[in-house]
C-alpha cells in the first residue's frame, strides 16, 4: 500500500503459513491504513511521541489508534525518534498492552522475531 509520505514509501503484508505479519513503515496516519492492515501481527514505524503536524510520521497515539482497530494478535513499535526513545519505549509499550488489551513491545536493536 502506498502511504502519505514526502518520499515514496509503501507497507507490506506477508503471510507465512497460517500467520499474516505486515509491517507498516513512514506515513501519516490515514483511515485506509486499518483495511489494509488487517494482520496477525504489526510492526509500526513510530517516530514521534507526541503528533508533530505537518510531519509524515506516526506518533503514538496514531499506533495506538492503528492497534486498537486492526486488533492483532501482537505489535511491535519501531523507528524510535528521539521524543520517542526519550520516552521509553518499552513503557510505552507495556501502557498500550495495558490499555488494548493487545501485546505490544518496543522493537531493540538486535531483536529477532518468531513469527510461528
Amino acid at each position: 500500500m502506498r502511504h502519505i509520505h514526502p518520499v515514496e514509501t509503501y507497507g507490506i503484508k506477508f503471510n507465512i503459513r497460517d500467520t499474516s505479519i505486515s509491517i507498516l513503515t513512514d506515513t501519516k496516519y490515514f483511515p485506509e491504513l486499518t483495511d489494509f492492515y488487517q494482520t496477525d501481527m504489526l510492526i509500526i514505524s513510530v517516530v514521534f511521541k507526541e503528533p508533530r503536524p505537518g510531519i509524515d510520521h506516526l506518533c503514538l497515539a496514531d499506533a495506538e489508534e492503528l492497534i486498537n482497530r486492526v486488533k492483532p494478535k501482537r505489535a511491535i513499535l519501531t523507528h524510535f525518534g528521539m521524543t520517542m526513545l526519550s520516552a521509553k519505549p518499552h513503557l510505552q509499550a507495556e501502557m498500550l498492552t495495558k490499555k488494548l488489551g493487545v501485546p505490544v513491545e518496543a522493537a531493540y536493536d538486535g531483536q529477532t522475531v518468531n513469527f510461528t
